[in-house]
């Protein structure tokens, strides 16, 4: 497993912690997902064998949160 976690553009309300948290908990390779509103950031925790960070960035964007940087650990 490994976690990233995502820079994105401020967040507009708390409403978006959960359309976020909902949305990525249900893609497959998805651990978990952790909003930081305060911070504007997306901490995952994924199966690397399963998704990748790419695609990650590109799902959170859809929603309409776009990344602005992504750390690996």
């Amino acid at each position: 497993m490994y976690t990233a976690s995502f820079r994105t553009q401020p967040f507009t309300t708390p409403a978006c912690i959960q359309d976020i948290e909902s949305s990525l908990a249900e893609k497959d390779g998805i651990v978990s997902a952790v909003v930081d509103f305060t911070e504007n950031k997306v901490n995952v925790e994924y199966d690397s064998m399963k998704t990748n960070v790419e695609k990650i960035a590109d799902l959170i964007t859809k929603l309409g949160y776009p990344v602005l940087s992504t750390k690996v650990s």
